[in-house]
């Protein structure tokens, strides 16, 4: 078992490429905002698979390795049940619908400064007279819906935004647990097996996987299930249901759940 300290210095070392990313191009699109602010909030649920690339669009140096830190020593299922595939589904919508709207309360509080691109490829600051206090992002096309239905083609200033969103979620921590690589384990029962039954379903799971951890570093049960019932909220979309797309299949399948590990 990895301490946590170990864990935590791999994970600030994606942290420093990605600064040193964003003080080099200083500009970055919304897809590599919105890629910016779901790896800080679910560092280890974050795909970097959410948003497509567009055209003529190459992904940041740091993003095909940031991508594996949700791997991180943790075992995974040579195959995947439809269940978990649904609900990796509805864990994607939950987390991009997060990464966004943290980018748009960034943008209206101004902790991030943004730019318009103008019809005549001028790039004009988005000031304060501008009708912000309602917008829309479409971080596909990166662009904004100003309140009086302009649309802009924008950028965001990265700098601004590395250091807002690491001051809103840091990572540090005084416990002994490695709380990072359970959630990396629970994610991938999640995304295997689909919405347990029931808690104790991945609690037993859990347990065989840290039996040989040492005691100190074996969390309380009760912490155990918040964390499970979070996970059950999350891939279960809660705060968006109904939106996820799934093969006509689905159904039909929902009664051959397969082992997740």
């Amino acid at each position: 078992m990895e301490p946590i300290a170990h864990t935590l210095r791999r994970l600030e070392n994606f942290w420093k490429d990605i600064r040193a990313d964003a003080d080099e191009r200083v500009h970055a699109t919304l897809r590599v905002g919105a890629n910016i602010v779901g790896f800080r909030h679910f560092p280890m649920g974050w795909s970097w698979t959410e948003y497509p690339l567009a055209a003529n669009e190459k992904p940041r140096p740091y993003e095909e390795t940031a991508s594996k830190v949700r791997l991180f020593q943790t075992p995974r299922s040579t195959s995947r049940s439809q269940l978990g595939i649904e609900a990796s589904l509805r864990g994607n919508l939950f987390r991009k619908s997060v990464a966004e709207a943290t980018l748009k309360k960034l943008i209206r509080l101004r902790k991030v400064q943004t730019y318009l691109i103008t019809p005549s490829a001028s790039i004009v600051a988005l000031s304060d007279g501008e009708k912000t206090s309602n917008f829309d992002l479409d971080v596909n096309s990166s662009s904004i819906t100003l309140f009086g239905g302009e649309t802009y083609d924008c950028l965001l200033n990265a700098p601004d935004l590395v250091d807002a969103v690491a001051s809103m979620h840091p990572w540090a921590t005084k416990a002994k647990v490695n709380w990072l690589l359970i959630e990396a384990y629970l994610r991938s029962l999640f995304e295997a097996g689909g919405l347990p039954a029931g808690q104790q379903q991945y609690l037993e799971k859990l347990a065989e996987w840290m039996a040989t951890w040492p005691t100190e570093t074996h969390p309380a049960r009760s912490d155990l299930w918040k964390r499970i019932a979070a996970l059950r909220s999350e891939y279960s979309n809660a705060n968006n249901p109904g939106e996820a797309s799934y093969p006509a299949s689905s159904k039909s399948n929902a009664s051959k759940r397969s082992d997740p590990v």
